[in-house]
C-alpha cells in the first residue's frame, strides 16, 4: 500500500477528464468508451510517474514540510533506488499504452509528460506561467480523450476548458495565499506568491470563471453536436449551476476552508457533489 500511495492514486480523479469529449458528444459506445478508458489508464500511470519523479527531486525539502514530511520517500517508508525505478516504469508503460490509441494520442502523452516535468523543475517558480501551464495540462487531458476516441474536438470546448481551469488553477495559488495554507507553506518554497498578490490572483480566477461560462454558453448554444443536453432549459441549468460552483470554490479559497487541490477539495465537499448531480440529472432528463 506504501507504493500505491506513492503514486498518489486520490489524484486521478483528474484524469477523467479524458471521458468528457464522448460524454459531451453523448457518444459512449464501445467505440468510444474502451479508448476513454484506456487513456484514463494511460494518463493515471503518467500522473504518477510525474508524482514519484517530483517526489524524488523535492524530497529534502519535502522531509522539512510539516505535511509533506509524511510522503513515503520523505518518511523513508520507500527507499530512493525504488523510487528511481519506478518513475521510468510508470512513464514507459503509459508511453506504450498511449502510443497503442495512436499517434495522436501518443503525442498528446508526450506533451503532456514534458510540460509536466518543466513545471515541476523550473514552470512552478514563475509567477503566473505556473497557472498557465496548469490550465494547459488540464486541457490536454481533454484533447487526449478526443484523440483516442477519435471524436472531434471543438475548439469552443477547448477554449472553455482553457479557461475554466485557468480559473481552478488561480484558486490553487489563491489557496496558498490563504491563512490555512500559509500556516504550513514552508519559506522558499518555491512559488513567487505573496500577500500583495490576492487581490490579482482572485481577479484572475473570477475573470477566467466568467469567460468560462460565456465559452461554455457559446458552446452549448452555437455547436449542433452538442447532443447531451437537449432543451434549452438543461443548458442554462447547466450554466448557472458551474458558475455559481466556480464562485463558492473561490469564495471558499479566499476564506481558508481547504488547505490544498481544489478538485480533491471538491471530492470531499457535499455542494459539489449536488452541483454534478444536478448537471448528470439535466443530461438524462434535460
Amino acid at each position: 500500500m506504501t507504493y500505491l500511495r506513492s503514486m498518489r492514486p486520490h489524484q486521478w480523479v483528474k484524469n477523467t477528464l479524458v471521458f468528457l469529449p464522448a460524454i459531451l458528444a453523448n457518444d459512449l459506445g464501445s467505440e468510444t468508451l474502451v479508448p476513454s478508458i484506456a487513456t484514463f489508464v494511460a494518463f493515471c500511470l503518467l500522473a504518477s510517474g510525474v508524482y514519484v519523479f517530483n517526489d524524488l527531486m523535492d524530497v529534502e525539502t519535502d522531509r522539512a514540510h510539516p505535511r509533506k514530511c509524511q510522503r513515503p520517500f520523505a518518511a523513508g517508508d520507500i527507499p530512493i533506488r525504488h523510487g528511481y525505478r519506478m518513475a521510468p516504469a510508470l512513464f514507459l508503460t503509459g508511453l506504450a499504452l498511449a502510443a497503442w490509441l495512436g499517434p495522436a494520442t501518443l503525442l498528446i502523452a508526450v506533451a503532456y509528460v514534458g510540460l509536466t516535468t518543466a513545471y515541476s523543475l523550473w514552470l512552478k517558480h514563475i509567477f503566473l506561467v505556473d497557472i498557465c501551464t496548469l490550465s494547459g495540462l488540464y486541457a490536454l487531458r481533454v484533447a487526449a480523450g478526443a484523440a483516442a476516441a477519435s471524436l472531434p474536438l471543438s475548439w469552443w470546448l477547448l477554449a472553455f476548458c482553457i479557461a475554466f481551469f485557468f480559473s481552478l488553477a488561480s484558486v490553487k495559488r489563491l489557496v496558498e495565499l490563504s491563512g490555512a495554507s500559509a500556516e504550513v507553506r514552508p519559506a522558499g518554497s518555491g512559488h513567487e506568491y505573496v500577500g500583495r498578490n490576492g487581490a490579482l490572483v482572485e481577479g484572475l480566477a473570477i475573470g477566467a470563471g466568467v469567460a468560462a461560462i460565456v465559452l461554455l454558453i457559446a458552446y452549448l448554444l452555437l455547436v449542433p453536436s452538442v447532443a447531451l443536453f437537449a432543451t434549452p432549459l438543461a443548458k442554462w441549468t447547466v450554466c448557472v449551476v458551474l458558475a455559481g460552483w466556480l464562485l463558492r470554490i473561490t469564495l471558499a479559497a479566499r476564506r481558508g476552508a481547504f488547505q490544498d487541490d481544489p478538485i480533491m477539495f471538491t471530492v470531499t465537499d457535499w455542494v459539489s457533489w449536488a452541483c454534478f448531480a444536478t448537471i448528470v440529472l439535466m443530461a438524462i432528463f434535460g
